[in-house]
């Protein structure tokens, strides 16, 4: 498979409010290290907006054009783009010359205004005066470039144990936004979070980058990576949060996915030890398994290994694509790009009397994760005389474990009981009911999509295989494509 891996991370920041009026050091991003690939102030800038009440917040890119001498290119534009889906196209007033400080340049529509500055070489880039629907607000950005790609996440906070605190109550959500630049997936991260009526800004790491299977994970903490962890100091008091970041090492063309959650911690001089949760917007339906059967990438671990030497005499088990010479008699229509995974008459190949073939996706990560989703398309070609040749042993399933011992069917297609009795030579259907006997939709030669979900049930991994059994007949085939696995 192809994998992406998208280098995120976050920070949270739960601190002061003007009732104890705690000064905070370090409010704003200043200091932060911009790692910026081409030496001008021309290109994009992306971030994080939030209001100073918490009402709206999103993600925000500026384009500064290039500039040509003739004039004809539009002046540079803004786009706002709330975590609800509501976008705003944001236009500046005048245009803006290659590696020229720019001061308090305005951008402005009906909705949202404010003033951008930028040196001449890209570097600190600010934004003031934000106002939004008439409410004050507050901007972060950074350049993004292509050695060190931004990625803006919008997020929430809400305090667990308050001890009273009337800004910070129980329950109550607000704003927590950061945006992560770097080459590779270590790296400082510049963040926005709003307390009451006041936004804050800060920094905080990412490290510890680790795969597991499909989905990776990444620590995440306050501060600069010190032993003392921490992202500010109140009142003397330091504010400290670690979290976890899991992403998918996700194929291309997939919408990208990220989870963020964590725990917070603030000694305030008032309320005592106050802390709670934050997590992301993006809770991520996350893509952990994704194969589509193009490559030799494989997302699964193959048992036995594929064996496709024999294809033209129909006798295989593995991807097919089309140099693999696949005979114009294994017909199977709406198949998804190029290739996909077939078996017919496995016991056959030279691998010998193979008589059962898996895929093993082992002890994938499911801890963020209440509900797992599991799709697939599948297909059977007609025999060649016409008739349907699936025994009673004849079987294709699709089903998970929580110790590896114990499994449990997801997905299964089974021979029916035909008209004579018995499951010799029958059709092959999905099995309803999982009593190994196929009682609902038949399987045609048109590849159709097959999904079905169960809980997590607190399991912080789980096994998933498709079991192939028994096609080790003449005329007996299956074909499958694009198998999804998803968390929510």
């Amino acid at each position: 498979m192809k994998k992406i891996v998208l280098p995120l991370t976050m920070f949270f920041l739960v601190l002061s409010c003007t009732v104890e009026n705690d000064p905070i050091s370090n409010q704003n991003s200043s200091n932060l290290s911009y790692h910026l690939s081409e030496d001008s102030n021309l290109g994009a800038y992306k971030g994080v907006f939030t209001t100073y009440n918490s009402k709206y917040r999103g993600v925000i890119t500026v384009q500064l054009p290039n500039n040509p001498s003739n004039r004809k290119v539009k002046y540079p534009m803004a786009t706002l783009r709330l975590n609800s889906g509501e976008s705003y196209l944001i236009k500046a007033n005048q245009y803006v010359d290659d590696h020229a400080m720019v001061q308090d340049l305005l951008f402005e529509s009906a909705e949202v205004s404010f003033l951008f500055s930028v040196e001449a070489n890209g570097a600190e880039p600010t934004i003031t005066d934000v106002t939004f629907k008439g409410l004050q607000g507050d901007m972060i950005v950074l350049k993004d470039t292509e050695r060190a790609p931004v990625t803006p996440i919008t997020g929430t906070y809400e305090c667990g144990t308050c001890n009273g605190h009337p800004v910070l109550g129980t329950g109550l959500e607000q704003s927590f936004n950061f945006v992560f630049s770097s080459s590779d997936s270590n790296g400082t991260i510049a963040t926005q979070s709003a307390i009451g009526t006041t936004v804050y800004s800060g920094i905080g790491v990412q490290n510890n980058c680790y795969d597991t299977g499909t989905i990776g994970n990444c620590n995440v903490q306050s501060g600069n990576g010190t032993t003392t962890n921490t992202g500010y100091i109140v009142n003397g008091n330091p504010v400290t949060w670690i979290a976890s970041h899991l992403y998918n090492n996700e194929p291309t063309g997939l919408s990208d996915c990220s989870y963020m959650q964590g725990t917070w911690r603030w000694q305030s001089i008032s309320y005592g030890v106050i802390n709670g949760t934050f997590t992301s917007d993006s809770f991520c339906n996350s893509i952990m398994v994704y194969e589509d059967f193009e490559d030799d990438m494989l997302s699964y671990t193959p048992n036995p290994v594929d064996n496709v030497t024999n294809v033209s005499s129909q006798d295989y088990f593995g991807i097919l694509l089309p140099e693999d010479g696949v005979p114009g008699t294994i017909n199977y229509s709406a198949v998804k790009g190029n290739g996909y995974y077939g078996a017919q008459d496995t016991d056959a190949t030279s691998s010998g009397n193979v008589d059962r073939i898996e895929m093993n996706w082992d002890n994938l990560s499911i801890a963020p994760f209440s509900i797992i989703d599991v799709s697939a398309f599948f297909a059977e070609d007609d025999a060649s005389d016409g008739n349907q040749d699936w025994d009673a042993d004849s079987s294709v399933r699709i089903e998970y474990s929580f110790d590896n011992v114990n499994w449990t069917s997801l997905i299964a297609f089974e021979s029916e009981i035909g008209m004579d009795g018995n499951q010799t030579n029958e059709v092959p259907r999905l099995d309803a009911d999982h009593d190994g006997i196929g009682d609902d939709a038949i399987l045609t030669d048109t590849l159709v999509e097959y999904k079905s979900t169960f809980p997590t049930a607190g399991n912080p991994t789980v096994s998933i295989r498709l079991v192939i059994e028994n096609l080790d007949s003449e005329d007996e085939d299956i074909a499958i494509d694009n198998i999804l696995i998803q968390g929510n």
